[in-house]
């Protein structure tokens, strides 16, 4: 009797894998271009990495969610090396998760709320940031939550990418 997953495969669609599995995976060279990227040790750029990871996981579940910084910008390194990261995605997800920039209408829209209304404009961040934040406890923890809000958002600010770049 064939497997489920067979028959998705062959029907052209894959569950997604579980986090475990995708934790499991590694990339050394996205690491080290990383490094050359920006001033962040070894040790934590693969903690970022694993964020990342972390990250795509949820995205691939169809959750809106805005990654922070750092790991946004470990997913520039990672989307670079383009097979690599295709084949990742085909085999954890079973379809491309993309990276795509803010449309410049959007940023446009924002920008006019942030100067018409800045009461407004910190009420909707307020709002995402407070779904986005239970999204992550809820899927991750509170201590990549944590991480990521805190730690993270303290550490590797726009500041610290001014001043690295």
């Amino acid at each position: 009797m064939p497997r489920l997953d067979d028959i998705l495969v062959c029907m052209g669609r894959r569950r997604s894998a579980t986090l475990r599995e995708v934790l499991a995976y590694r990339n050394d060279e996205v690491v080290a271009r990383f490094c050359k990227m920006w001033p962040v040790p070894r040790p934590q750029a693969h903690r970022v990495f694993g964020d990342l990871l972390r990250y795509l996981w949820i995205a691939s579940s169809g959750e809106p969610l805005t990654p922070v910084l750092i790991v946004d910008e470990m997913w520039h390194a990672f989307v670079v090396y383009t097979r690599d990261y295709a084949a990742f995605c085909d085999r954890y997800f079973g379809r491309m998760i993309h990276h795509e920039p803010t449309p410049f209408a959007e940023e446009r829209a924002w920008n006019r709320l942030v100067r018409r209304s800045p009461a407004r404009a910190r009420a909707s961040l307020a709002k995402t940031l407070e779904r986005e934040v239970a999204l992550v406890a809820d899927r991750l923890g509170k201590a990549v939550m944590l991480r990521w809000y805190r730690a993270y958002a303290k550490r590797y600010n726009a500041r610290f990418f001014q001043r690295s770049a």
